[in-house]
């Protein structure tokens, strides 16, 4: 009704089992039950408990790690490399911290502090097209937020998170998308290291601004 405002609550900042800092600490939640838990349903925890939301939510946004959208394709479901490097990763996941903490700071702390940053180590093996494996990535989280969706009653919003830590200074932004038209590929710290390359390369894929919405977590 014109005129007349309505208060909307939602949650731009969800990070699933997509996000390798998640991972380690022993989460399950895929982007597709990350929205079904907004929307009401509940949720299985790592401990095999379950939880739910008082009130279902209007919005909300998964937005995993872009630095590690390969990473996690690549080590986990659905490819699930064997190596040293996946296998590390996998065998590190520890709820309770300690393992986990390990996998922090020696798998994604070097691909979002370093200044320059630098590519995982996983990425510069021969047969590994870690290009191609975030571009996967990148459309089964698309695919999680249109399923979702339901004009007039829940909006699935599309979006990653742009994750620098240099120095441990955190200069984290959440691209979040407008609708379901987004870029072929995400535009992630590890390639545009600089905020002024994301905001350029994000005006290019969509032709300007007014079609990117993005917040700082």
């Amino acid at each position: 009704m014109p005129g007349v405002k309505a208060l909307y609550w939602g949650d731009l900042h969800v990070h699933t089992a997509y996000s390798l800092d998640a991972y380690a600490f022993g989460a399950i939640a895929t982007p597709k039950e990350a929205y079904a838990f907004a929307k009401g349903q509940p949720l299985r925890m790592a401990d095999g408990t379950t939880t739910s939301l008082d009130r279902p939510l209007d919005f909300a946004a998964v937005t995993d790690h872009g630095a590690t959208f390969d990473v996690m394709y690549v080590c986990t479901d659905p490819m699930y490399a064997d190596n040293a490097y996946c296998n590390a990763i996998r065998e590190g996941r520890d709820s309770k911290g300690k393992l986990a903490r390990h996998i922090f700071n020696t798998y994604l702390l070097p691909l979002v502090s370093d200044s320059p940053p630098q590519p995982a180590e996983i990425c510069e093996k021969d047969g590994l097209d870690c290009a191609a494996a975030s571009a996967s990535q990148w459309r089964r989280t698309q695919f999680a937020a249109n399923e979702a969706n339901e004009p007039c009653a829940f909006t699935a919003l599309i979006g990653y998170e742009w994750t620098p830590s240099p120095g441990g200074r955190h200069w984290h932004r959440n691209v979040i998308y407008r609708s379901e038209r987004v870029p072929d590929q995400i535009f992630d710290y590890i390639r545009y290291p600089q905020v002024g390359a994301l905001w350029q390369a994000l005006a290019a894929a969509c032709q300007g601004y007014s079609k990117v919405l993005t917040a700082v977590g």
